[in-house]
């Protein structure tokens, strides 16, 4: 059984961002409708079911294939139509928090460099269940770590990952693959069945809007189970 990584990481922003205009007085501040945040919500729920449907394997179907698909397409469709209105909108201003929160991209002419963090992020696994592990990149600097929150000027958590066999040494850097960034600091990584039981390393580094990158973090290792 194979799972979508890309779908994976999508639900995680998706969730994050529907949490964040369902905050009292967001989406008022936002101009965003009852219609709008019930459209939004609705398919957040429907994407959360479909996937756990999708990622049970015991539930794991070609019909659930199909329908996480296609609650992921609707619900990438509604979310890029909101970030669409929101970074287009004259009657609005976009704080730095709704900018992060709803991932949107500002474009600049011409584009201002923003110099990346001079630390790296740290990295913990906080859950596992069978071929999924959650992860937390936390913020290192003192009375931040606890924060499930991107630091300031940070836009995305970049990520690179390798698997070994168990009891192997650990891969050189050149071995690991780049994964897409992602603006959450907590997410899952989905494991292939044939990767149980096989250590994961994982590094992680913080990016800026204009994107720069940050030092890495010491590599994750943990066991898939």
């Amino acid at each position: 059984m194979k799972l979508s990584q890309i779908i994976s990481d999508f639900k995680t922003e998706f969730d994050d961002a529907v949490d964040y205009i369902n905050t009292t007085g967001i989406a008022t501040r936002l101009s965003i409708g009852t219609a709008t945040l019930s459209n939004l919500s609705g398919k957040r729920t429907t994407l959360d079911t479909t996937f756990g449907i999708y990622a049970d394997p015991l539930t794991h179907t070609s019909a659930s294939v199909i329908a996480v698909n296609a609650a992921y397409d609707a619900a990438l469709k509604a979310y890029r139509a909101l970030q669409k209105s929101l970074k287009n909108s004259t009657e609005i201003t976009l704080l730095p928090a709704d900018i992060a929160a709803l991932h949107i991209h500002m474009d600049a002419t011409p584009r201002k460099k923003v110099p990346a963090v001079d630390y790296a992020p740290n990295n913990t696994v906080i859950k596992q269940t069978h071929g999924v592990s959650q992860i937390f990149v936390n913020n290192p600097t003192p009375g931040q770590e606890t924060k499930k929150r991107k630091p300031d000027d940070v836009a995305k958590i970049g990520r690179a990952i390798c698997y070994v066999a168990s009891g192997s040494a650990a891969p050189q850097r050149k071995e690991y693959t780049n994964m897409n960034a992602i603006g959450s600091v907590v997410f899952n990584l989905l494991h292939d069945a044939d990767q149980v039981n096989f250590d994961c390393y994982l590094f992680t580094w913080y990016i800026s809007p204009s994107g720069e990158a940050s030092p890495e973090s010491k590599p994750l290792k943990f066991t898939v189970i």
